[in-house]
């Protein structure tokens, strides 16, 4: 694990080589993960698809800097269109492609319909552009689970400071202020090909979220319904996973 000191404070990266001269892919965890929460996925993308792929952790998460105490409602917004941009630039990425997972997916989707980005390709897990039913019920699930003890000790393998990481994620995801969160518009201005991916039985998200992503993207959208696949496709099912990513990113070449 490497450290990066960007303008609000260090991030913790790695960077897995692929041996080719492709565009590289950027990893953008879910909202309670970090750099290493991802297991092995990283290393099996760089590995089938011959491009180097980076992760790193956010604010907050795993061995970075603290993030802003209370978040903002922004916060993803801040990510896509402040934190991001500038990772990309330090580390010289020429028109990646990222993949993001739940919290990570709605801030590839905003960075990427930003204006300001140059992807080669999008990859969304489980992306939320709206709050809907099965998120509000996921949350509540989350809260009492970490009450209980359990999260918070899952939670420890990635995070020194559990609280610390759940707490305010929780508190701005739950917050009245938050519930009108809708990033549609920006789908309606992603140029780059789009693979989207859901679990069918996913616990945090209704099958309506590909729908939206489906109907507003100009651009050209692949979409998988992964059956009998909960919220976390690419450690439930990660050889269809891999497989479908790297077929996507053929078609792009």
């Amino acid at each position: 694990m490497e450290n990066l000191t960007l303008e609000n404070g260090p991030v913790e990266y790695f960077r897995v080589p692929g041996g080719s001269s492709l565009s590289p892919m950027v990893m953008l965890h879910e909202g309670l993960g970090s750099a290493v929460s991802w297991g092995a996925f990283p290393r099996r993308l760089a590995r089938l698809t011959g491009r180097d792929v980076v992760s790193y952790s956010r604010y907050g998460y795993g061995g970075s800097g603290p993030c802003a105490v209370p978040r903002s409602k922004a916060f993803l917004h801040d990510e896509a269109m402040r934190v991001l941009p500038e990772l990309i630039d330090r580390l010289r990425l020429v028109r990646p492609v990222l993949v993001g997972h739940c919290d990570g997916a709605s801030i590839g989707i905003i960075h990427a319909g930003s204006g300001r980005a140059d992807l080669s390709g999008l990859i969304l897990l489980a992306p939320h552009s709206f709050i809907d039913s099965a998120t509000r019920t996921r949350l509540m699930a989350l809260r009492q689970s970490f009450a209980d003890g359990e999260l918070a000790s899952r939670l420890a393998l990635y995070h020194p400071d559990p609280a610390g990481v759940f707490r305010p994620w929780s508190d701005i995801w739950t917050s009245e202020a938050f519930q009108d969160f809708d990033i549609s518009a920006y789908a309606e201005r992603i140029d780059c090909p789009v693979l989207v991916m859901q679990g069918v039985e996913d616990q945090a998200g209704t099958m309506a979220q590909l729908d939206l992503l489906q109907a507003r993207v100009p651009s050209p959208v692949t979409r998988i319904d992964l059956e009998a696949c909960g919220h976390d496709p690419h450690l439930e099912m990660p050889d269809a996973v891999e497989g479908y990513i790297a077929k996507f990113l053929l078609g792009m070449q």
